[in-house]
């Protein structure tokens, strides 16, 4: 080696010695700095969400969830470090961040989530507040792992705004999305109780070392919660599984029937358009409660979607609790009402082409009563709906406007009851009135018979003028009035003394078909107007089924033969099927009932 080899060596190593001493001062630095750090306790879990950007301290919402889910996780055997604790006050002080906490008090977990409400004010007398909260979980563990939840979203309504915000986390659990505290500690506890940290405690093994089995002797309740829970929700799907099958194999009738969803929800059948069936949805989530290890159920968020003739369906609308059902025009327009907390209802309308969760439009906020009997205008520039001035009063006609919620026309039922609406065309409005006891005095709806007296109301005069259409036939009653898509034929269920059935009325040339050999309901005419589907009473069974009826010849096709109540059919856009509604009890919770939509082909 030369002399010059040998210094470029020598230099080398002390480089290399110099490279050796940092890397121990780096590591006696660290150890220095977590000496006074504890182990990560397997079991305690930091709470820190956020509500509106705040956590605990400045807001009674947020201290108020905090709260919850620390309770609930000490129930269970962990170590919650939240709302009171001291320690955690102090660690906060002295730490730059929230890990730099957790780690100071040993506390394995942290469960951090960022909710945010979104204030929806309603006009009207006294005002009201929806307060809609959406967020996710996160869960972190010491060791640098981190898992999400699904996005949690949860309603409340109330008067004022400060009182939907503490109704929000602590209100009832049968209210939308229930208790937001319940919801998110449903969402934690998966995260939690799968980590894999914690797997020894929940499936101890005879290897267990004494830490180990301290920690499962920790856990006991949350070990027993663990077992129960999923004992119960995996029943809960076996159920309703088993719901679903029974469902299908009842249907013993000439047609295949089809069934859509879940077959654990409430669906309704709304209305057709262009974008196929309006469909309401409504589900529970089914909840198992830490407490005492019973089942629960939170009432999901409503929702409107188009359902398409392959079964896709298309989320146009999602609100807390739609009051009966929704209405479309052939164009795809919408319009909706919706029951604001008990306190008020409001209509919203949907133009073709917008909605996808949120874009309805108000149009009007009435603090009493109600809306019913929901028809759109053909261009869908016009409301009519029935209102009731106070809860249990005879409705009154109402026609607004969808752009400003403006009155164009308003009328009093005159001694009897309004029992149907439905446009001709964009600018006419036919209208049934049935007369009660007859009243001094006279009106625009008077009528010297006890029936069902047809009308129109011309909205392409100024004022609107209402026309007598067809004078009622002595007591006989016309309910569920439905026109064809032509507008040139009526149809309605006929009441009258030991004679009931369905009568279709030409109301260009005033002709009449009665079809009486049968107990009708629920008639809606396919889209070209020569065929009726209706439901009738199985005279042995006593359950509603589907039926169609031909107008040509007066054929009445029987489709369904089950054990269920079938109601409300409907036919596709394209005549190619008749929907309707399939009611079958609960078998989870036996006081609710729940309804599919199904349907069979009769091209």
């Amino acid at each position: 080696m030369t002399p010059i080899d040998a210094a470029r060596a020598a230099r080398r190593n002390r480089l290399r010695w110099a490279l050796v001493l940092v890397a121990l001062a780096a590591v006696g630095v660290a150890i220095l700095l977590n000496s006074g750090r504890p182990a990560p306790v397997a079991n305690r879990v930091l709470v820190a969400i956020e509500l509106d950007g705040m956590w605990f301290r400045g807001s009674a919402p947020a201290l108020d969830l905090a709260r919850s889910l620390s309770v609930q996780l000490d129930a269970l055997g962990f170590d919650a470090l939240g709302p009171g604790d001291d320690e955690l006050a102090v660690a906060l002080r002295s730490a730059s961040n929230l890990d730099e906490a957790a780690s100071s008090l040993g506390a394995a977990f942290i469960v951090t989530g960022h909710f945010q409400t979104t204030p929806v004010e309603s006009a009207g007398e006294g005002g009201y507040t929806e307060l809609h909260a959406s967020g996710e979980i996160v869960l972190r563990h010491a060791d640098g792992s981190t898992v999400k939840s699904p996005t949690l979203t949860v309603w409340t309504g109330a008067t004022s705004s400060a009182d939907a915000s503490r109704d929000l986390v602590g209100r009832p659990a049968d209210r939308v999305g229930g208790r937001l505290g319940d919801r998110v500690f449903d969402a934690v506890w998966p995260l939690l109780s799968l980590h894999p940290s914690l797997f020894k405690a929940f499936a101890p093994s005879p290897s267990m070392d004494e830490a180990e089995a301290r920690l499962h002797l920790a856990l006991s309740p949350a070990r027993v919660f663990f077992e129960a829970r999923a004992e119960k929700l995996a029943l809960v799907k076996t159920l309703y599984d088993r719901s679903r099958r029974a469902r299908a194999a009842d249907d013993v009738g000439p047609r295949r029937v089809e069934l859509f969803g879940s077959g654990a929800t409430r669906d309704g059948l709304c209305a057709r358009g262009k974008g196929g069936l309006l469909v309401k949805t409504a589900g529970l989530l089914p909840l198992v409660s830490p407490k005492d290890l019973g089942l629960e159920a939170a009432v999901d968020l409503e929702t409107l979607v188009w359902q398409a003739s392959d079964g896709v369906r298309t989320l146009l609308f999602t609100g807390i609790d739609l009051q009966g059902y929704a209405t479309a025009n052939a164009n795809g327009d919408v319009a909706l009402t919706e029951d604001l907390a008990g306190w008020a209802s409001g209509l919203s309308f949907i133009g073709a082409g917008l909605g996808d969760n949120g874009q309805a439009e108000s149009v009007r906020v009435t603090p009493s009563g109600g809306f019913s009997s929901l028809r759109l205008s053909h261009d869908g520039k016009l409301l009519a709906t029935l209102s009731e001035p106070c809860r249990g009063c005879a409705a009154r006609l109402v026609l607004l406007s969808t752009a400003d919620g403006q009155v164009r026309f308003e009328a009093e039922p005159e001694g009897g009851e309004f029992t149907g609406l439905a446009f001709l065309s964009a600018t006419q409005l036919l209208i049934g009135h049935t007369r009660g006891p007859l009243l001094d005095g006279g009106g625009v709806f008077a009528s010297e018979a006890s029936g069902t007296s047809l009308f129109t109301l011309d909205l392409s005069d100024t004022p609107p003028t209402v026309t007598p259409l067809r004078e009622a036939s002595g007591d006989e009653t016309l309910e569920r009035l439905t026109v064809s898509d032509d507008g040139t034929l009526l149809a309605a269920v006929t009441e009258r003394p030991g004679k009931d059935g369905l009568l279709v009325f030409n109301l260009k040339s005033s002709q009449v078909q009665r079809f009486e050999d049968h107990d009708f309901d629920s008639p809606n005419f396919s889209p070209d107007g020569r065929a009726l589907a209706v439901t009738i009473v199985d005279e042995q069974g006593g359950d509603l089924e589907v039926a169609k009826l031909n107008l040509d010849d007066g054929r009445l096709e029987i489709l369904t033969q089950n054990t269920r109540e079938d109601r409300y059919p409907l036919y596709d856009p394209e005549g190619a099927y008749i929907a309707f509604e399939t009611v079958v009890a609960d078998p989870v919770f036996p006081s609710r009932s729940l309804t599919a939509i199904a349907r069979v082909r009769v091209e």
